[in-house]
């Protein structure tokens, strides 16, 4: 991914792979806090992809970012998102 990582379907589809991935660790659960480096690993993210996915989805509230680790955990608006509103397209813009 790294020397392709700025076109923006694969950035897409690594955004929306981390949230599912997030969701399904947690149980969807939004009281749990997971290390977004072990999912990014899991992925095959670099660290600095790894934060560009997690601040996107942060800003668009996916996601809560709770600080160093980076720490964070599927916000409600993240679970909709994977249970009502991806449909086929599984990728977040």
């Amino acid at each position: 991914m790294s020397t392709t990582w700025r076109d923006r379907q694969i950035e897409e589809r690594a955004r929306f792979e981390f949230l599912l991935r997030l969701y399904q660790v947690s149980r969807s659960d939004p009281q749990v806090v997971v290390h977004a480096g072990d999912i990014g690993r899991a992925l095959g993210l670099s660290p600095v992809q790894t934060f560009s996915v997690v601040e996107f989805l942060a800003d668009r509230e996916y996601v809560e970012y709770l600080g160093a680790g980076p720490r964070v955990r599927v916000a409600p608006r993240g679970i909709r998102y994977i249970e009502w509103e991806a449909g086929s397209r599984r990728t977040v813009r």
